[in-house]
């Protein structure tokens, strides 16, 4: 009894997660171009945001109680992540700064995670995923988005020496998953 309802329950599920896997990376794919072609205003907006999180992170120090330590551990966490924004867009992914990013968003989270582990009685399970999508891993995800993968910083040139458009890292995946110049497809659209 009941076993074509759960098939097509199954089906409809698996449909609505690849549905929505398909629509985040066609998101973060137009995202990406958007950032790469507007750099300079994109680097306003990530020092904006940067200012926006520490102030809810200030806040909730101040009226919510959280703990000071995660808090200032937060704030260095947003100083490291604007380090990244002097060489904006060009980052060395090997540099001191990158790599301190990486390592100081993975500690924030755990920070975080640990701290709301001891308080899962108190705040609801929204609360805690809203937190920490907004003040700990928001700022991260968007770095991460603008970054320009390193062998296409300079302008590059095809076989018949024409200019190619750079590429980012998210371009560069699709167009190797592919197996199609996403710049022509991008340029053809226009």
């Amino acid at each position: 009894m009941g076993v074509i309802i759960k098939l097509i329950s199954v089906a409809g599920v698996v449909s609505a997660v690849l549905l929505s896997l398909f629509c985040l990376g066609s998101g973060l794919y137009i995202l990406s171009t958007w950032i790469e072609d507007n750099a300079r205003i994109t680097k306003k907006i990530l020092e904006y945001l940067s200012m926006v999180v520490a102030s809810i992170h200030i806040l909730l120090l101040i009226f919510d109680g959280f703990p000071i330590l995660n808090t200032l551990y937060s704030m260095v966490c947003i100083g490291i992540y604007s380090l990244l924004l002097n060489t904006f867009p060009i980052v060395n992914m090997l540099s001191f700064t990158f790599l301190g990013s990486i390592l100081f968003a993975v500690g924030n989270h755990f920070v975080w995670f640990f701290y709301f582990v001891e308080k899962v009685d108190i705040y609801s399970y929204a609360e805690i995923s809203s937190f920490m999508g907004v003040c700990v891993w928001f700022l991260p995800i968007l770095y991460f988005i603008s970054l320009d993968s390193s062998e296409n910083t300079l302008p590059s040139y095809d076989s018949s020496g024409k200019s190619k458009r750079r590429q980012n890292i998210f371009q560069s995946l699709v167009s190797k998953l592919t197996g199609t110049n996403t710049n022509k497809n991008i340029e053809n659209a226009l």
